[in-house]
Order: structure tokens, then C-alpha cells, then sequence
């Protein structure tokens, strides 16, 4: 069995490539939480070829703890070896500024760089 990296970001950023922002979803989430198979299916899909980056906020920098969730979620290890979706803890608790404590919540950035609640 592979193991599914893990990234150690301190949090997600918006910082241009050259001179544009790269459209991308976030999700945050507690370890704990195992999503129902239709959400998790219905915001990767919605995601389609764009970058989901998946932050678990009480990870405590436990990779295993990550694992087990994408595991349990059923995360598909391909798209995470190619980086189409990653698995990061979210050390800065990021979240709090754009879900306002509610979880799990999951967002996009457009084009310019501007977050995008989205409701799944």
C-alpha cells in the first residue's frame, strides 16, 4: 500500500504566478468528520480538473490522522500522487478567517483571486 502524501503548509494563499491567480477549491475540515460519499463526490466533481486543496484543521500535524480521513473518504490516491488534490494541516487555523468556525466548509478562489463561499 502507497501512502497518500501529505503537505505541511502552513496555510492556503492566494499569491499570484507571474501575473495571474490560479482558480483552485478548498476544503476544511475536522479529522472526525467523514462525509457522506455524495457530498465528497459532489464537490470533487463540481471541481472537475481544478486543484483541490484539502486542509484538515486538528490534524496536529499527525499525517496518520490525514490518512486515515482521505481513507475513510474514499479520496482517490491517484488524483493526490498528481496533485490535483492535496492533504495539508492547516497550522494557522485558516479556516477561521473564511468559514467563520462552521465545518466542514469549502471554497473556491476565481480568477482574480477572490474567495468564493460554496455550498455543497
Amino acid at each position: 500500500m502507497h501512502k497518500i502524501p501529505i503537505k505541511k503548509h502552513q496555510s492556503p494563499t492566494t499569491q499570484a504566478s507571474s501575473q495571474f491567480f490560479r482558480a483552485k477549491f478548498f476544503l476544511f475540515l475536522y479529522a472526525n468528520i467523514v462525509t457522506t460519499p455524495y457530498d465528497m463526490m459532489k464537490l470533487l466533481n463540481y471541481a472537475g480538473d481544478t486543484q483541490v486543496d484539502i486542509y484538515v484543521v486538528d490534524s496536529r500535524k499527525d499525517d496518520n490522522k490525514i490518512r486515515d480521513w482521505a481513507l475513510a473518504n474514499h479520496i482517490n490516491v491517484e488524483k493526490v500522487k498528481k496533485r490535483q488534490i492535496t492533504l495539508n494541516h492547516d497550522l494557522n487555523l485558516s479556516w477561521a478567517k473564511y468559514a467563520n468556525g462552521k465545518m466542514p466548509a469549502a471554497f473556491g478562489i476565481d480568477g482574480e483571486g477572490q474567495w468564493i463561499n460554496l455550498t455543497y
